[in-house]
């Protein structure tokens, strides 16, 4: 008699069981597919780019709801006791901090939505520009919070796959973010007095190689003004060159690395160091030692990236040449080389004139940027 009394309490025990199993598996379905629908959500948000803000605004409080009821179920029976145990409850565990981080992205999201409606269809200023920029950045921390919180949850077995695509995809997110709002940090700092703000703008010839990407061929001074930044200057690197009498103190490191080829004076040979900070710290002294005149930092362009800001602003006419997202790259890499061989002044000036075609105005800096 005892032995089937066991025999039945196992035989409930083991119903039980299933039956909350069967639960579990149910409830943390329902969790993958609020978590999903969140995420495309914000999805369809970010592709409604002519949409106006209210229409992006609700799609987002939709992903949402969707986040909160993931994490409503995960605070009721029977997976919150399941989290709690010790070593069964690691994937249950690692949902949550989705779940939970995925509330607060949403949320970060919302701010990006609305400080980027005054930059659709109206002028851009200084302060509007700011706020973007401060949003995303922010979004950008939240994403990392996220990462750091999720990459603690370790997963047991089912939770492993969907943790590292999550993360894939968060780590991915919080670079455009990082990547577009310090882009427009700076470009907010164009939006001022004349002259407050001056970057040289290093044109890099990838034909030539070098460090950073390319020889300096061209350079400009890209300059605030109230309306946005304007090209005050296009020269070739020679025109610093033949100015430049003495050179800048380096670094020890750099100098006993690059010290050799003249970088602290030779502008042919400035980027050669691989690293665009370090370019940027010898030019500002170089350039402010050579030309008496103040810079702020320095940004390089190549083809391909006049290529995106033709791709904004649209095809130009350079020497009976057009130049378009399409060809910018083979007809200043290749055919310059073929078209004006034996004459490098000659090519030298039609690079010059593509410089100040292509030159990046208030609007395609937006574009390239991606501002949605």
């Amino acid at each position: 008699m005892r032995r089937a009394w066991w025999l039945v309490l196992g035989l409930v025990g083991l119903a039980g069981g299933a039956v909350v199993a069967w639960q579990a598996t149910s409830a943390a379905a329902g969790v993958k597919n609020d978590l999903v629908a969140s995420q495309d959500l914000l999805g369809r948000a970010g592709a409604l780019a002519e949409g106006p803000v209210s229409a992006r605004l609700e799609l987002v409080e939709q992903a949402h709801a969707h986040a909160r009821a993931a994490q409503a179920r995960l605070n009721r029976w029977p997976l919150r006791p399941i989290a709690a145990v010790p070593l069964l409850g690691r994937d249950v565990r690692v949902a949550r901090a989705i779940a939970e981080t995925s509330d607060r992205v949403v949320g970060a999201t919302s701010g990006v939505a609305v400080a980027f409606e005054p930059l659709r269809g109206g002028r851009p200023t200084g302060p509007t520009i700011g706020r973007s920029s401060a949003a995303l950045l922010t979004l950008s921390d939240v994403l990392d919070q996220t990462i750091d919180r999720v990459r603690a949850a370790r997963p047991l077995l089912v939770a492993r796959t969907p943790r590292a695509r999550f993360l894939a995809e968060a780590e991915r997110a919080r670079r455009v973010a990082f990547a577009s709002g310090e882009g427009l940090r700076m470009a907010a700092g164009l939006y001022g007095p004349p002259g407050s703000t001056r970057y040289f703008l290093a044109f890099q010839n990838p034909a030539e190689l070098r460090g950073t990407g390319g020889l300096i061929g061209q350079y400009g001074i890209l300059e605030s003004d109230s309306k946005g930044p304007r090209l005050t200057t296009v020269a070739p690197y020679d025109a610093l060159d033949r100015r430049t009498t003495a050179g800048v103190p380096l670094e020890a490191d750099v100098a006993r690395r690059y010290g050799r080829f003249s970088i602290d004076r030779t502008w042919s040979a400035v980027n050669i160091p691989p690293d665009l900070p370090t370019v940027g710290r010898l030019v500002v002294p170089l350039y402010r030692q050579v030309t008496g005149t103040r810079i702020d930092g320095v940004i390089a362009i190549d083809p391909l990236a006049v290529a995106e800001i033709l791709r904004v602003s649209g095809p130009v006419m350079v020497d009976g040449t057009r130049l378009d997202a399409g060809n910018v790259a083979s007809q200043t890499l290749l055919e310059a080389y073929r078209r004006y061989a034996g004459d490098n002044q000659a090519r030298r000036a039609f690079l010059g004139k593509v410089a100040r075609a292509a030159a990046p105005t208030p609007p395609t800096i937006l574009g390239v940027l991606r501002i949605p």
